[in-house]
């Protein structure tokens, strides 16, 4: 839950700044594609039963959450990307 919560006020300040200054762009695909691969290879390990998912239902959770939070960082860096802070 720490984790997913240190988007949260990344995410407000963007917003309040209308700016993305000071973040990598790179790094969050990187983290993203991270993320994906992780999943990708939970789901792919072997055969999705009702017992393994429910086995690895919080290791999927936990990839897939942050990946929806590193997505809307990456649409502020498309949305703010003309802004600049003086």
């Amino acid at each position: 839950m720490v984790y997913l919560g240190a988007y949260v006020p990344q995410l407000v300040r963007n917003y309040k700044t209308k700016s993305t200054e000071g973040l990598s762009m790179l790094m969050f695909i990187i983290v993203v594609l991270a993320n994906i691969t992780y999943c990708l290879s939970i789901l792919t390990a072997q055969e999705l039963t009702y017992e393994y998912l429910k086995t690895y239902a919080s290791w999927l959770i936990g990839a897939f959450v942050p990946i929806w939070l590193e997505i809307t960082i990456l649409y502020q860096f498309h949305k703010y990307r003309h802004n600049i802070i003086a």
